[in-house]
């Protein structure tokens, strides 16, 4: 059973008194792990800083676009709404709980929620002012430590993975939750997912994409580079022709898709830990997530000079 759920309004409370008006430019909402909170990404990167605490949750899963974010507190998971207002709204609670891992559509319009412990999803579609939540599901037929992706809107589908001691699995889940396999690779690949049905894979010396739409997806080598060794991380955008792998030896190799061919190498002065595109106007990637409150998020911008910046949190 689907339930279409019209919006109720109910006002979180800020963690840390009333938030101050914002006067900087607002980049994206972002969960701010050391403090368990959500909090906006106040100025552009290079002369940015996690403002105030919003709202104080145990976890927080914002959208591409900042708009809405998934947050589990006490147990209990919600969606709530972020755009429009100075403190997150809550519109949909009663969500799958526990939540260990959610995954988004690049334009939050579908998220998939997901349980690890007892391999349980949930689907729910954003429309305008309307919220539609499936029923949370049981997955059967998951490899065992599946990792949830990413997702496509189209087939109202989430991709997960799991690697074992020969290789790295490749799983598509639909709403009636029957698992397909996709194929098998080398387990040091990493993925990501850039237009509905298209994954890319990045694993020593190459980059391959799949169809995931297709009944029996086979691999194209998209490029070879020897230097590409001990991926961490993959970032894609057709849109602008470009991948990004991270590399566990701190170096962010680039490669144009339409000449396939290398195209830069930055290097790091900290160990990256994923490559994750920034809801800011430009081409910002953050490039790890803060443990301790007095760690910094340090973002990649791509330009005609790239560097890379911390950002840090100013407490009170």
């Amino acid at each position: 059973m689907k339930l279409s759920v019209l919006a109720f309004v109910i006002f979180l409370r800020p963690a840390v008194g009333q938030v101050p008006p914002i006067s900087s430019p607002v980049s994206g909402l972002l969960f701010h792990a050391p403090s368990h909170s959500l909090r906006f990404l106040l100025g552009v990167p290079g002369a940015a800083y996690y403002g105030p605490q919003l709202v104080s949750v145990d976890q927080g899963y914002p959208s591409p676009d900042s708009r809405f974010v998934i947050v589990t507190r006490n147990d209990a998971t919600s969606l709530l709404q972020a755009a429009g207002s100075d403190a997150p709204i809550s519109i949909l609670d009663g969500l799958l709980s526990p939540v260990d891992q959610v995954a988004w559509t690049a334009d939050a319009s579908y998220v998939v929620l997901f349980n690890s412990a007892a391999s349980r999803m949930q689907q729910v579609w954003i429309t305008g002012d309307q919220w539609t939540a499936a029923d949370p599901v049981t997955i059967s037929g998951l490899s065992d430590g599946s990792t949830l992706i990413g997702t496509m809107s189209t087939c109202r589908c989430a991709v997960f993975t799991a690697a074992d001691d020969v290789a790295r699995h490749f799983m598509v889940v639909g709403t009636d939750a029957a698992v397909r396999q996709v194929g098998d690779f080398d387990r040091s690949a990493v993925a990501a997912i850039d237009r509905d049905d298209q994954m890319y894979l990045a694993s020593t010396t190459q980059v391959t994409r799949i169809r995931l739409s297709d009944l029996v997806p086979v691999p194209e080598v998209v490029l070879q580079d020897t230097a590409l060794k001990q991926p961490i991380a993959l970032s894609v955008s057709q849109a602008e022709s470009m991948v990004l792998v991270l590399t566990g030896d701190r170096r962010v190799l680039l490669y144009d898709l339409q000449s396939r061919a290398p195209s830069g190498v930055i290097s790091l002065t900290i160990s990256g830990t994923m490559l994750r595109r920034l809801p800011s106007p430009g081409r910002y990637y953050g490039l790890n997530d803060p443990n301790v409150s007095t760690d910094a998020l340090y973002v990649l911008t791509l330009g005609p000079v790239n560097k890379v910046f911390f950002v840090p949190a100013l407490e009170p």
